[in-house]
């Protein structure tokens, strides 16, 4: 008695946990996970950054202002020999000296370096702002596919759950079948076995179905045992045509990440060229000095007044390093030329073999809905030919089985198709649209 009140307590328990299951949503989830997931954050943080640093200032178009203060005192002993022969000495004389000053430091001309530097800047910004878009679509496939083969799961669990209440059937009427006489032992056993094994597969994918939460609360930046309760379904969309995912391939965030990476090395090779040029600038300040002596000649002295001035340096030789340079900075370039055409032949690729990948598991799909129908009607005839006893529990169990690979077919094929249809939005930069609408 006390066993059976502990199990009814623990069902209780677990029981309430389900209860407190949120009901969500694939559209609650990505909007939870765009605010929570670590690597959208992590990513964000990274383009506040390249952001914070695309200015004027850090590329050095602003003059410089510096102001500068000083102030030094002395006690000496000074001990004068004239040339008159006159002496004089000075015992714990007394100097001091005040400097104040404002200067302004700008460079009037550097051979572009930092219009190129400018340009790098708002290129990093822009290449940032791309990793943080490739991350929020990896978020996005990564969240739809783990959300969409959840709910395959629950399909494939409430196929299990119809296949135990057809076993159960099947068990009940051969142990009365065998309990009469009109039945062998041999068959309430084999069915008893088939039904354990049922409830061993719903099991596997009950727990499957467990592990799955844990990959969308990780997504979600929430503990993996969090109740969750998916309310929404499978629907696979009809209008993706070839060419306009063929021809939206060009916006591939990887793609356009490449080419600002080509533009980036290409504004390299002008801030290489740069160096070869002479640099020329103005200096302009305000200056204030003061200073005061009990030793010497002069008492004191002020020096009051504005200042002003150009340097101008020129280039002439370092061994050719220059030079050198600026030849390994159009090689980069090239190279990020290539890496650009690179980028984009593997997403006609990959772009090709997912669409094949969807227009086949499409058909499959549409073969596997019409085989689970006729695999329904089959198992439902076959149950009342069993009860009647016009087949045998070996014939209605090979028909059951029939049912169950028909159902599991169902959701292998729905899944393919969206993963497929999901891989097309992502290759074709679409994902983010889409999967927010």
């Amino acid at each position: 008695m006390k066993k059976r009140n502990y199990v009814l307590m623990l069902f209780g328990m677990l029981l309430g946990v389900q209860l407190q299951a949120q009901d969500m949503t694939l559209q609650d989830a990505l909007q939870i996970a765009l605010q929570q997931n670590f690597d959208v954050r992590i990513a964000r943080s990274q383009q506040a950054i390249s952001a914070s640093q695309n200015t004027a200032a850090y590329a050095g178009l602003l003059p410089q202002v510096q102001a500068s203060a000083g102030y030094t005192t002395e006690l000496l002993n000074s001990e004068q020999q004239f040339v008159t022969g006159d002496e004089r000495i000075v015992a714990n004389a007394g100097a001091d000296a005040l400097d104040l000053g404002v200067f302004v430091n700008y460079t009037l001309f550097d051979g572009m370096s930092r219009t190129a530097l400018r340009d790098q800047l708002q290129l990093q910004a822009d290449i940032s702002n791309l990793q943080t878009r490739n991350t929020i679509e990896q978020t996005i496939l990564a969240l739809s596919a783990a959300w969409y083969t959840a709910i395959q799961l629950n399909r494939t669990a409430d196929v299990l759950h119809q296949t135990i209440t057809v076993s159960n059937e099947r068990y009940r009427i051969a142990s009365y079948r065998e309990s009469i006489g009109a039945g062998s032992r041999l068959d309430m056993m084999q069915a008893l076995v088939d039904l354990r094994s049922d409830s061993a597969q719903l099991a596997a994918t009950e727990m499957q179905m467990a592990q799955q939460l844990s990959v969308i609360n990780n997504l979600l930046a929430r503990k993996p045992e969090t109740p969750l309760n998916i309310t929404d379904t499978l629907v696979l969309q009809s209008q993706l045509a070839y060419a306009d995912i063929m021809q939206a391939a060009e916006e591939n965030t990887s793609v356009i990440s490449a080419n600002a990476r080509k533009a980036y090395m290409e504004s390299l090779v002008s801030s290489s060229k740069s160096v070869l040029m002479p640099t020329l600038s103005v200096q302009a300040g305000y200056s204030y000095f003061r200073s005061t002596s009990e030793a010497g000649f002069v008492s004191s002295n002020i020096n009051l007044g504005p200042s002003a001035g150009l340097t101008l340096q020129v280039p002439i030789f370092n061994g050719g390093v220059n030079k050198n340079n600026v030849r390994i900075a159009e090689q980069q370039a090239a190279i990020a030329q290539e890496t650009l055409q690179k980028q984009l032949m593997d997403v006609y690729q990959q772009t090709y073999a997912a669409w094949q990948s969807y227009s086949t598991a499409q058909y499959l799909t549409r073969l596997a809905l019409d085989n689970e129908k006729t695999a329904i009607e089959n198992t439902q005839i076959a149950l009342e030919k069993f009860n009647s006893g016009a087949i045998s529990s070996i014939d209605l169990r090979a028909i059951q089985q029939s049912r169950i690979d028909a159902g599991n077919q169902v959701s292998l094929y729905m899944l393919e198709t969206k993963l497929a249809e999901l891989e097309l939005l992502y290759l074709s930069g679409q994902l983010i649209v889409k999967e927010s609408e």
